[in-house]
Formats: structure tokens, C-alpha cells, sequence
């Protein structure tokens, strides 16, 4: 999962510490194959493509790549929400093919 984030937002700076604790959960769990990461939109200067690429609007913007496709989360950026949402990934008995959120509600 990627947070798109810029230091002038104020949601994104707010968003930061449950991010980074979610980061330490996951870390935490035995197998885990998922990583998190951060991109400072602002130190690219290349960031209007990848904002453009992968059709940002908002910021901070969530995404979680499978097999190499984006999905956007759109739900609630509180640390609960987040890791129910990842778990219903991580405890799945055999890897899955995702396309849309809607795959995993």
C-alpha cells in the first residue's frame, strides 16, 4: 500500500501516526507479505504523472497494488477501519485476484 500524501495537508499530516501504526502491526505479523509505504508527492518531479497516472483527486490517497493493480481505498483512515480491510487480505486462505474494493466487502 502506498500513501500519497503532501506536507501541506492537514489531513495527511494527521493520518501519519496511524499509518505508522499500522505500518508496526503488519510488520509484527508472521508471514505478513504486505508493505507499506509513503510518497511525498511534493519531492517528485515527475508527480503530476504518477498523480495523474494513477487518478489522485485527493490527498492523503490510498492505494493498495495486487499483481500489480491499483486499488484505491476509500474508506474510513482510522487504524481500525484500515486493518479490517487489509485483514480480510491477510487472513485469506489462498492468495486473491482483486480488480475493484467491491471484491473484498
Amino acid at each position: 500500500m502506498i500513501d500519497f500524501w503532501a506536507p501541506w495537508c492537514k489531513p495527511c499530516v494527521e493520518f501519519e501516526p496511524d499509518y505508522s501504526a499500522l505500518a508496526k502491526i503488519l510488520h509484527s505479523r508472521p508471514n505478513n507479505m504486505i508493505r507499506l509505504s509513503s510518497y511525498d508527492v511534493t519531492k517528485d518531479k515527475d508527480n503530476k504523472d504518477t498523480v495523474v497516472r494513477y487518478k489522485i483527486t485527493t490527498f492523503p490517497a490510498l492505494l493498495f497494488f495486487i499483481n500489480g493493480i491499483p486499488i484505491q481505498y476509500e474508506g474510513n483512515r482510522k487504524i481500525e477501519h484500515l486493518f479490517q480491510w487489509m485483514k480480510q487480505i491477510l487472513d485469506a486462505p489462498q492468495p486473491l485476484e482483486l480488480r475493484t474494493i467491491e471484491d473484498i466487502n
